[in-house]
């Protein structure tokens, strides 16, 4: 594999040196062969960054919970309750921690990735709360949340967030 990937490197370099514009297929092979390894890294880090989610969630840390958002983020929760930027996400997260939501653990993973372009990603999330005294979370908590990561200067971050409570199918 890496013999071939190298072949069409050289081949697409000295055909574009020369002006030969029939093989710029050969560099856009090279650049897909290429991308498809620097996805793994980008999906590698759209997944630490969920977990930096989750483990802001656990340690009851709006701050931390948020950190992982841009500034201006869109943010709507399982209610439909709408907060535009970081502040307003760790703000209202905080008040959840000290209240309704205090010593509970965020349990999640990431569904899939599916990239827009090279620095936009479209996240599904399956997570649920886990609150105290409750052995295992309730069915009805269980939510898939939809998320947009962009790539910044400073690495990934989430964009906008719409989370939903998966509805159990009905029978006819």
């Amino acid at each position: 594999m890496l013999a071939g990937k190298l072949w069409l490197y050289i081949t697409a370099r000295t055909c574009l040196r020369k002006g030969k514009s029939k093989d710029r297929h050969r560099k856009r092979e090279w650049c897909a062969m290429n991308n498809a390894n620097d996805r793994s890294a980008d999906e590698k880090a759209l997944h630490d960054l969920f977990q930096k989610v989750q483990n802001g969630w656990n340690q009851g840390d709006g701050q931390a919970f948020a950190a992982s958002f841009t500034e201006d983020a869109d943010y709507i929760d399982v209610k439909g309750t709408y907060l535009k930027g970081r502040q307003a996400i760790a703000a209202a997260h905080q008040q959840l921690f000290e209240t309704r939501f205090q010593g509970s653990r965020l349990e999640g993973f990431v569904k899939n990735i599916r990239f827009l372009s090279d620095d936009v990603a479209l996240v599904h999330l399956h997570g649920r709360p886990q609150i105290p005294g409750q052995a295992v979370p309730a069915p009805e908590r269980f939510s898939i949340q939809t998320l947009i990561g962009t790539r910044q200067d400073d690495g990934w971050r989430f964009t906008a967030f719409q989370n939903t409570l998966i509805q159990q199918e009905r029978s006819s």
